[in-house]
């Protein structure tokens, strides 16, 4: 109890060995040879499933660290990992069988091959690497994307993005729209969408059928004889007034544009943003 040792002032004794520590607040650290992850670099984890996320789920051969971690993590929310895999044996998964790398981290990729960071770039283990080593990287499937009408081919180089000669001759009927081809190769140098200029004259390719047979549209009312043809450059991303078939017109302030011998199903889709030359609105 406080008693007084002098006028004002109080003395009083208290018993700390009560107080509980946080528990979230304690610092733990484990290194282990856990399937995935970085590689010999300190990381903090808060929670069982964060582990999981970043050094992999256990199996027969990691589990014994995995739950070690894990039942230290279901008291406190401060643990530094560090995965320690064989460096001899681990190698990220590459595209190439034939040559193996091993990159244990984000630093080590940087100060070893990344040219903006200090490192040298390499060619000699494919487009992709897997991020980190082990034979988890094994299961990883790539796939690219490209725009579908621009000059991107599988393999994930570009051809230059400029017009292009057909082959052949080509001759367009207005009726109809049929587009009859003269030794030409629809079927490899056309896709739905494209753009070719005939005669003087631009047309959108609406549907193709084989080598020598697609329909096409056109602002033109007459027929155009048979010449050589030309596909204007191919993009992803937009395409100038130039590609663009018909004439459109809009309110102010309006939702609805209306189109005169356009080909909307073709050349657009929702979501695309247009402008209306002359007066510059945007819909």
């Amino acid at each position: 109890m406080p008693f007084t040792i002098s006028p004002g002032v109080v003395t009083k004794e208290i018993d700390l060995t009560t107080v509980v520590p946080e528990v979230s607040m304690t610092e733990g650290a484990i290194a282990g040879p856990f399937r995935w992850g970085p590689a010999y670099e300190r990381t903090v984890v808060t929670n069982e499933v964060q582990l999981a996320g970043i050094f992999g789920k256990p199996d027969p051969a990691t589990y014994k660290n995995f739950f070690t971690a894990a039942s230290y993590l279901a008291y406190s929310a401060n643990l530094k990992v560090v995965r320690t895999p064989n460096t001899t044996d681990a190698k990220n998964a590459t595209m190439d069988s034939a040559n193996t790398v091993y990159i244990a981290n984000n630093e080590d990729y940087e100060n070893t091959y990344d040219p903006q960071m200090g490192g040298s770039q390499e060619n000699d283990y494919g487009p992709f690497v897997a991020k980190y080593p082990g034979d988890l990287g094994n299961s990883l499937k790539v796939s690219m994307c490209g725009a579908a009408k621009a000059n991107t081919n599988a393999d994930g180089t570009l051809n230059a993005n400029t017009d292009v000669a057909l082959t052949g001759t080509s001759a367009w009927t207005q009726s109809g729209g049929a587009l009859a081809g003269s030794g030409t190769e629809y079927l490899t140098e056309l896709s739905v969408g494209d753009v070719i200029v005939l005669g003087g004259y631009s047309l959108v390719i609406l549907t193709i059928a084989d080598a020598t047979t697609a329909t096409a549209g056109s602002l033109w009312g007459s027929d155009i004889g048979s010449g050589t043809a030309a596909r204007k450059m191919r993009s992803g991303f937009s395409e100038p007034v130039s590609h663009m078939i018909g004439t459109v017109s809009v309110t102010a302030n309006g939702s609805v544009v209306t189109g005169v011998s356009t080909q909307f199903d073709t050349q657009m889709t929702i979501g695309d943003i247009i402008k209306v030359t002359g007066n510059g609105e945007e819909r």
